[in-house]
């Protein structure tokens, strides 16, 4: 399988991993102190959730096989860097479109529903609060919907 084997929601899941001081991967713009971004915690929280993410993901018997020839490293840098993003974060996304990252994995709905079932256990491994949750989960199911295009393609 291919790195971005299931970046599926974030490419959702993938450069190097943002860093919580501006450098080449992060824009020079400062994060409103109300941005979902802050609200969750910053970069620390944001890895710390990614992590876990994929940690569940790559041992998810539904979807691990897509994980099994990914480099890891990788993969939870996009992914870190598609979610900072996503959050109103100072992250720049150097991954591919997740339509061209993923047509090829030949994805199936089930496959999409068990990456966003992952995230559920990683939120509370981050512990996360509530709220931010809430918005984080409708936030990535929006972005799950531009990969639904690639799913059954």
């Amino acid at each position: 399988m291919a790195v971005n084997s299931l970046l599926m929601v974030g490419s959702l899941v993938l450069g190097a991993a943002c860093s919580s001081t501006a450098d080449s991967r992060t824009s020079q713009a400062p994060v409103a102190k109300d941005s979902l971004y802050a609200r969750l915690g910053g970069i620390e929280t944001l890895r710390v959730l990614v992590d876990q993410w994929i940690l569940q993901a790559s041992s998810d018997e539904r979807i691990r096989d897509y994980f099994a020839h990914s480099d890891m490293a990788i993969l939870k840098e996009r992914l870190l860097e598609r979610i900072c993003l996503l959050v109103e974060g100072p992250c720049i996304y150097k991954g591919r479109d997740l339509y061209e990252a993923h047509e090829h994995l030949r994805l199936e709905d089930r496959h999409l529903t068990a990456f966003l079932d992952d995230l559920e256990p990683a939120i509370e491994r981050a512990d996360i609060a509530a709220e931010p949750a809430k918005e984080l989960r409708e936030l990535v199911r929006g972005l799950a919907s531009e990969l639904a295009i690639a799913v059954g393609d």
